[in-house]
């Protein structure tokens, strides 16, 4: 049975499986239960998890509080993510489009449209793929992600710990883009260094 108690870490998602059911409960009264982008994410990923739990054969999705079961998606929220994606987005374009991230197809043994093999694509949050569990698996080994986490699904919990594996190798992978902080983003220099990892 999977762990699911760090959905709980944040707060806004609780997560209780008995008897094969899962109950998930929105944690949010104060907003009325509205959906945020960790929210979001959140449900994304619990539905992949589920998918592949043989002890969960149904989901329950609960409100807490008395005022609403959930008033929808907390635009205030999403607004605010959106400041915040333009402000990655410009951050990551140096790393992902700089001259020293050029990377020629005959470097590297890629398989095309993230297949089995290799991470041939620019990994971001919200893909999915075969690719997507490759680079989770590395970073398990990697002590950066939870060993149940290779679900295929990039969630927030995977960009946290892609951000750690650039910080990790800074030198090699965000110190030529002048960069001090990672992006979450797996663009050319990451996947170099992912792919040299694979066996």
């Amino acid at each position: 049975m999977q762990d699911y108690r760090r959905f709980g870490e944040n707060n806004f998602l609780l997560v209780d499986v008995r008897d094969r059911v899962a109950t998930v409960t929105i944690n949010r009264p104060d907003r009325m239960n509205a959906v945020s982008d960790p929210i979001h994410q959140g449900f994304e990923e619990l539905l992949q998890l589920f998918n592949h739990d043989e002890d969960v054969y149904a989901a329950v999705i609960t409100g807490a509080g008395e005022r609403a079961f959930c008033a929808g998606a907390d635009v205030k929220s999403m607004a605010e993510r959106a400041k915040v994606l333009i402000v990655e987005t410009c951050e990551a374009m140096p790393y992902v489009y700089g001259e020293q991230e050029a990377v020629h197809v005959s470097e590297v043994d890629y398989v095309i449209d993230g297949g089995a093999g290799a991470i041939a694509r620019t990994l971001k949050q919200g893909m999915r793929g075969a690719d997507v569990t490759l680079l989770q698996e590395i970073l398990v080994k990697e002590g950066l992600l939870a060993a149940d986490s290779a679900t295929g699904f990039f969630g927030r919990l995977t960009q946290a710990a892609v951000i750690a594996f650039q910080e990790k190798y800074a030198d090699e992978l965000l110190a030529p883009a002048g960069l001090t902080k990672g992006t979450g983003v797996v663009g050319p220099a990451t996947r170099k260094k992912l792919n040299a990892m694979l066996p």
